[in-house]
């Protein structure tokens, strides 16, 4: 199920409506990666200023990579509200190639889609601010402030993709119902998604790429297409 899906992924990256799709993404995540190291560079002086250029100079330096290594860190919520955006282009691209038999209804529309993503985003954000006392008392022991990172996210994101695209196909109580029988799945699919947001440059693309696989992970485990949606 994971492999195939990962496999339908990649595969359909190079198709005009997903391609489309994937470089507006990647386009509007860079641009908030880099707002928010310039706006950075703005407040850097309202933080300290001295009378030496060279401290100046080091503190804005200093500002702008906590700034990048913080945005990084949140990213996952950030990249939610993306994915919002773009859901019902994702969702009927997938769908249209490989599930015919069984399309999404209407689409959201921006507002519910955007709801759905800030909600997501806010839960997100967070569960890892609750966290980083976690991740600062566990950073000196090997493994463990990742494996919660890991956990948290896997966590939140297989519930969050999840509901972003059963929504589309399902009442919210058959949705809940149906998720609360593949929880492991989820859990699985969420963990990698959460391992694409943490590889540089790759995690541009994670917020289309992780939407498309949920597509593929949701069919999976609906079963097969019984006789009247063949």
């Amino acid at each position: 199920m994971y492999l195939t899906a990962i496999q339908r992924t990649i595969r359909q990256i190079p198709e005009p409506a997903f391609f489309k799709v994937l470089v507006i993404g990647l386009l509007l995540t860079a641009l908030a990666l880099l707002a928010a190291t310039v706006a950075a560079g703005y407040v850097s002086p309202l933080v300290y200023e001295s009378d030496w250029n060279w401290l100046n100079t080091l503190i804005q330096w200093a500002v702008q990579l906590a700034a990048v290594w913080l945005s990084f860190i949140l990213f996952v919520p950030l990249s939610a509200v993306f994915v919002s955006i773009f859901l019902d282009s994702v969702v009927d691209a997938v769908e249209a190639r490989y599930y015919p038999h069984r399309l999404a209804g209407p689409p959201l529309g921006l507002v519910k889609a955007g709801w759905l993503g800030l909600r997501l985003g806010a839960v997100v954000l967070v569960a890892n601010v609750a966290a980083l006392p976690l991740y600062l008392l566990t950073f000196w022991i090997p493994f463990v402030a990742v494996a919660i990172f890991y956990g948290i996210n896997a966590y939140l994101l297989g519930w969050g993709f999840y509901d972003l695209i059963a929504t589309r196909h399902m009442e919210t109580r058959d949705a809940a119902r149906h998720r609360r029988t593949i929880r492991t799945e989820l859990l699985l699919s969420g963990l990698l998604v959460t391992f694409l947001f943490s590889i540089p440059v790759v995690n541009l693309a994670a917020p289309i790429l992780g939407a498309a696989f949920f597509v593929h992970i949701f069919h999976a485990t609906l079963g097969p297409p019984g006789p009247g949606e063949a």
